[in-house]
């Protein structure tokens, strides 16, 4: 996952832009600005859906685009898993993972929960569990 900042001197405050992975648009976050609604639509019509696009897409204005980091917190992917057993002992899993793997986590609770919706009686692992075995690099099919 790669966060990326951009900020101009048409508004205050950074427009945040989220590619996973594979370099595809996930999420743009503009709460941080003071764009109006023209300045917003303007924006996301810019934005490039590809990472390797986004630099091209903004050339020729006063953009600064500033490369961040991601961080998926804990309570992310403690509401996102949904069975909440043992946080205790989850908390610090979580915290020994590396941002790609936290990512990659929570990404894989969706798979996750569609593969056991198919899988009737099959009880859904326990989240220390999940994060023990690496659950998400599982093909949930």
């Amino acid at each position: 996952m790669n966060l990326y900042y951009i900020s101009s001197p048409a508004f205050t405050g950074n427009a945040e832009v989220l590619y996973d992975a594979e370099g595809k648009l996930i999420r743009i976050d503009l709460s941080n600005t003071n764009m109006n609604l023209n300045q917003v639509q303007k924006f996301k019509e810019r934005v490039s859906a590809f990472e390797q696009s986004l630099s091209e897409s903004f050339s020729g204005t006063q953009v600064t685009i500033v490369q961040g980091t991601y961080e998926v917190p804990f309570d992310t992917f403690w509401s996102k898993y949904g069975k909440k057993i043992n946080k205790v002992r989850c908390l610090p899993m979580w915290e020994k993972m590396n941002a790609a793997d936290k990512v990659a986590a929570v990404q894989g609770i969706d798979p996750y929960n569609t593969f056991l919706a198919t899988q009737p009686g099959r009880k859904k692992l326990d989240p220390e569990n999940y994060l023990k075995l690496r659950a998400w690099e599982n093909q949930w099919q």
